[in-house]
Order: structure tokens, then sequence, then C-alpha cells
């Protein structure tokens, strides 16, 4: 009896892994099953490979981007005493084609090798923080008291490339998180990816945002009502932003925008919106990181301020 196939999603890795599933639903070996499945995979990969463009090495990404906008592993080790081995780094996906770093040239954008851990422990924004007072007798960061027991303070970062727009993206400034995640998702598509597919997991996550978009419309138009879960609409908006994929495919986290503005100077005069929310249930943004050290605050998602914008934040190693 012949079965549907059912492709989960328009590229060619989907259609093959359609295939390969409709394929191996007989009554087939089980040795016989891995051997077709891995080869299956290899072919879907080798497919998308050639449809994107060939992944570069670090070295590649550096000779296109240059030292303002490429932050390797010898910037880490220059800036902060950190020495990855060899075998680990050269493990790091680094998933940039030579389109995409011109790209990054074109918009400005850096590509910076984030870490896990200092020379001395994890890399916190806290141990960050102290790590650069240490070394160059100046602030990264204002005022932590309140912030200081914060998990997204005190949790270490990860150890991968990211691409960061240098400021917020055109647009964002003066926006609340909602309108703000329609400029960055236009941004991507226009700009970014301009001319060319997008990557089907952006595809995915601008589908679920589409979805819950008018349910976010509402809760923060009334933001200050009670929600059927008892709390405010407000919290439950900022709740929902933050499990969003299209939330962590765009934007940074408190630690990630941290370590980019202890790498070189970034949003001295702006702010930007992260991904993370604090104990209280909202939403952290991060800047003004002049001479007295970059402020951070946290605010329901409807709020708007001249200054605060949202930074395109990726990670390049997913």
């Amino acid at each position: 009896m012949s079965q549907e196939i059912s492709v989960p999603r328009t590229t060619p890795s989907g259609l093959f892994e359609a295939l390969s599933a409709h394929a191996l639903a007989e009554t087939t070996p089980h040795d016989e099953v891995v051997k077709l499945r891995g080869n299956i995979a290899k072919l879907s990969g080798d497919v998308n490979t050639r449809l994107r463009g060939r992944l570069i090495s670090a070295e590649q990404a550096q000779e296109i981007l240059g030292p303002d906008l490429f932050f390797g592993a010898d910037a880490l080790k220059q800036t902060r005493g950190i020495t990855i081995p060899k075998e680990i780094l050269d493990q790091i996906p680094l998933n940039l084609t030579e389109q995409d770093a011109l790209e990054c040239k074109r918009l400005n954008h850096r590509v910076s090798l984030h870490s896990d851990k200092l020379a001395d422990g994890p890399l916190t924004m806290l141990s960050l923080n102290d790590d650069v007072a240490n070394r160059n007798s100046r602030k990264l960061l204002d005022n932590t008291s309140w912030y200081s027991q914060e998990s997204f303070a005190t949790s270490a970062g990860t150890l991968e490339y990211r691409e960061t727009s240098s400021n917020v993206v055109p647009g964002t400034l003066g926006q609340d998180y909602l309108p703000s995640a329609d400029t960055l998702i236009a941004y991507v598509k226009t700009e970014r990816f301009k001319d060319r597919p997008l990557p089907a997991e952006y595809e995915d996550a601008i589908k679920e945002y589409e979805q819950k978009r008018p349910e976010l419309a509402m809760l923060i138009k009334n933001w200050d009502k009670t929600h059927a879960s008892g709390q405010k609409n407000w919290y439950v908006a900022a709740e929902i932003f933050a499990k969003l994929q299209i939330t962590q495919l765009t934007r940074p986290t408190p630690n990630s925008i941290t370590q980019d503005i202890a790498m070189k100077p970034m949003l001295q005069s702006t702010r930007t919106w992260t991904s993370a929310r604090d104990s209280d249930g909202g939403l952290v943004y991060v800047g003004d990181a002049g001479s007295y050290g970059a402020s951070v605050y946290s605010r329901a998602p409807g709020y708007r301020d001249v200054g605060l914008g949202s930074s395109l934040s990726r990670s390049l190693s997913r």
C-alpha cells in the first residue's frame, strides 16, 4: 500500500528526510537501515552546502572582515588571557559562508568568538566585569547591585561564534518589544539574507511568531489587566517572548552582548533589548556603555524609550 510522503520543510534536506522515512518504512534489516540513513544524511548535507555556499574558516573570515569586525581566538587571548586548545577550537562550528561574511562587512556586523570561561573560572557578566576592571582599570558594567543574584548575570556564557550588529538595527529605536520584533524580522529578510532564501529555522520561527503575534498585541495593549493564569498580562507577554524561537535566533543574551562590549566598545549611547528575563518577569536590556560602564535594566515588553532599540545577534555555532 502506498504511503503519503510528508515533507517537513521546503529544503533539500527536508525532502531527503521525508524520502528516507518513506523508503525505510518497509521491513528493512537494521544494519541496512543504518547504512542507508548515513548515506542519505551525507547526501542531504552535501546538497545544502552547495546551495548555501561552502563554509569558510575562521582565518578566511578574518581576512574578509578585517580586525575591526572579526574577533577570534587571538583576540580572546589578547583581551581576556583565554587560551582555547586547538583540539577544542577546531570543534567549534563557524557556520559562515563567504557570502555571509561579505554581508556582515556590508552591514557592519561583527563576528566574534565568545567564551564560557575566563582564565580562572566561569565567564559570567559579573566575573567579566571584574576581569575588565583588573586588566584595564575601567568599568565594564555600571551599578551591578540590583542584579548581582540574577541568573542572567551569574550564569556562564557559551563557547561559540556570534554575529552581532555593531549598533541597534535601524528603525528599532523607540520601539517596544513587539514592533521591534517585526523590524528585526524585516531586517533579517531584506538585509541580512538579501536576495536569497531564509534558512529553514528562521522560516519556522517566523511562522511561530506570526501565530503568537495577535495574542501578544492584545496582552501588551491590556498590559495591566490580570491574565487567566493569575499573572498580569505584561508578565505573560514577556514569558511568551522569551520562549519564542525568533527571540532566541535574533536577540543577544545579556552575557553575549556584554562580551561584545568588552571586546570592542559598542552601544555607547544606545541600549538593546535582550532575550532574557529577570526574576520579576521583566525583559532585560543593556547599553549606554560609556565611561561609567554599561547600564542594565529590565522592563515590561510594552516599555518604550528613545534610546532603546534592538541589536541583531545570532549564534554561528548552532
